[in-house]
């Protein structure tokens, strides 16, 4: 089964940071619509995104979705780094709504090494 997952992810991820807003002026969803559109129907099949990155809705059926637990912006805009066992579930529980899928393909870490995969295994 992994080999026949592997061979259906595309060969290049498409990053869904730049769509949100964190890191930039953010999208209309027209235009942020159009982009996926358009990475998809180049081949791209792995859209990585994050709990922090925002909501809409995919075709879960078509795509490998990748997604990152660890960092979380505070009340006063500044990024910190929690990788702890409730954390990951409470990201995981809220990517999987607001993503409105059932499942996740690929669930990662971030925070630049900070998290200890130990503390959540």
């Amino acid at each position: 089964m992994i080999a026949h997952f592997v061979n259906q992810v595309s060969r290049l991820g498409f990053g869904c940071g730049s769509l949100s807003g964190i890191l930039n002026a953010p999208l209309s969803h027209e235009a942020g619509a159009a982009i996926l559109k358009e990475a998809f129907n180049k081949g791209i099949t792995h859209f990585d995104t994050a709990d922090i990155y925002g909501q809409d809705d995919l075709p879960r059926e078509q795509v490998q979705l990748a997604s990152k637990f660890g960092i979380f912006m505070t009340n006063t805009n500044n990024v910190e780094v929690r990788g702890d066992p409730e954390y990951v579930r409470q990201c995981v529980e809220a990517s999987l709504r607001r993503l409105n899928v059932a499942y996740i393909d690929l669930y990662e870490g971030a925070g630049s090494g900070r998290v200890r995969s130990k503390r959540i295994t």
